[in-house]
């Protein structure tokens, strides 16, 4: 399981994925699918640059939190330690660069590249990793360990 976080036009979202993958090995491009439904997929899908975050399996309440709350209701961020900082190498301007959950070393922050939507609940934005990290001993949370996770919406 991983959290996406973004930013367009000022306002920052987070939220919980199970969909997520390598798409490419040349160029180097990674996945991940946003529930049409979520109140987070326009702000993703339109912005600049995204934070890929890998929960591991003692995470479960941070799970629980980008998963069952809703953005448009709460503002996920509150009462999380997060950074705007990007690395050095990151081109985006300030009001575009994606909150870093400092909870999840393990990460890809990249630039989006394209929107992949069909006739599905899910749209699939494709990731070019500028900076990947990765913890040592990580243990990832696994989607059978998040079933009970009511999402924030429905994705229908």
């Amino acid at each position: 399981m991983v959290v996406v976080t973004g930013r367009h036009r000022g306002e920052a979202t987070g939220c919980l994925v199970g969909f997520h993958s390598q798409v490419s090995i040349e160029p180097e491009r990674w996945g991940v699918w946003i529930s049409r439904a979520n109140h987070s997929h326009p702000i993703l899908t339109d912005a600049v640059a995204l934070a890929i975050h890998f929960l591991t399996d003692d995470q479960h309440d941070l799970a629980r939190h980008f998963g069952s709350l809703t953005g448009d209701e709460v503002d996920k961020f509150a009462g999380q330690v997060v950074e705007p900082a990007m690395p050095a190498e990151g081109p985006w301007a300030e009001h575009e660069r994606p909150p870093l959950l400092l909870a999840c070393p393990t990460r890809i922050v990249g630039h989006r590249r394209a929107v992949l939507a069909g006739d599905t609940d899910h749209s699939c934005i494709v990731v070019e990793p500028v900076d990947v990290r990765a913890a040592d001993g990580f243990s990832p949370l696994h989607y059978r360990s998040v079933t009970d996770v009511t999402p924030g919406h429905p994705a229908h």
